[in-house]
């Protein structure tokens, strides 16, 4: 068990995690009580003193661990199951700067998706780099992620544009400007982009959603949409955004997960969204390295040029 507390989640989980294992952790599964979100508005950096149950079987595998949420829910003490240990396999929980590439882009929202993208950039043929992070919202695991990659992060709330989303909008596109941005990407993004805004950047906005659309198009709910009707695939879908129909953009990539009988929505979300750190990195290389061709409603992946003679 771990009491993490202090240097936040990412400084503090690796620590505790023995060699070869690595934690996935949802954002959206704890409840942030309300003194954290005061101070930003005081002119003070948000605190980071989450908490996290992590439990696993011991370095050596000899004694279990206590069953702890048990015993705090006894007690009276709020529990939350904020996500797994697992094996690691390259998202791991080290942090580095940034490098510098031909394109730059921006995420919007994010969090898991942004640190496996952050990842993949990582690489030496990566064509692009991720320049700024924006969030709505200030508790947004995005902004601490970024900050953990050396990358520029800021918050935008409605509230602070007395509630006029096109207003926010035009903000953020006078932010990608300064920034140099020249493709957006939408992950875990739960407010609808202004005409005007998606008009700044035709076939440039990246959208990961996660079902496989047409399926389940809307909303923040898919996932829970596909278990109540019962479906034995569903999956993830990279797609270019654009007006109209919410998630009715041409598909880039798409991913098929199967659905286990006994899952639930969190058991089947996390399985989904191992398949989008693999895709949307992915989508976002095609895109920089101009390997994405429109057709109407159709995007042709194009395939990769021969390398130049010696």
């Amino acid at each position: 068990m771990a009491h993490i507390t202090g240097g936040g989640v990412i400084d503090n989980v690796p620590r505790v995690l023995p060699e070869g294992l690595a934690a996935t952790i949802e954002r959206s599964t704890w409840t942030v009580p309300p003194i954290f979100n005061s101070h930003p508005a005081r002119g003070r950096r948000p605190p980071r003193g989450d908490v996290a149950h992590l439990q696993h079987g011991g370095r050596d595998g000899g004694d279990r661990s206590p069953d702890v949420p048990s015993i705090a829910s006894a007690a009276g003490i709020p529990v939350w199951r904020i996500g797994e240990v697992i094996r690691n396999r390259g998202h791991g929980g080290s942090f580095s700067g940034e490098r510098t590439y031909p394109h730059r882009g921006a995420g919007v929202g994010a969090g898991t998706n942004l640190d496996a993208l952050l990842q993949a950039s990582r690489e030496p043929d990566f064509p692009g780099r991720v320049a700024l992070v924006v969030s709505n919202r200030r508790s947004a695991h995005a902004l601490e992620v970024a900050l953990g990659w050396g990358v520029p992060a800021v918050a935008l709330p409605q509230a602070d544009f007395g509630g006029d989303a096109a207003a926010r909008d035009r903000e953020i596109h006078g932010r990608l400007q300064a920034a140099g941005v020249r493709l957006v990407v939408c992950a875990g993004y739960d407010r609808i982009l202004s005409d005007e805004f998606v008009d700044a950047y035709p076939d440039a906005i990246l959208n990961v959603h996660p079902s496989l659309l047409p399926a389940f198009a809307g909303g923040m709910d898919a996932v829970k949409r596909a278990l109540a009707r019962g479906v034995r695939i569903t999956g993830c879908t990279v797609q270019l955004l654009e007006r109209g129909e919410a998630d009715g953009g041409p598909i880039v990539l798409q991913a098929a997960v199967p659905v286990e009988m006994d899952d639930d929505a969190a058991a089947l979300r996390r399985r989904i969204h191992e398949r989008e750190w693999e895709l949307l990195p992915r989508a976002v290389a095609l895109w920089c390295a101009g390997r994405l061709q429109r057709d109407g409603t159709r995007i042709r992946v194009l395939p990769a040029p021969a390398p130049a003679p010696v």
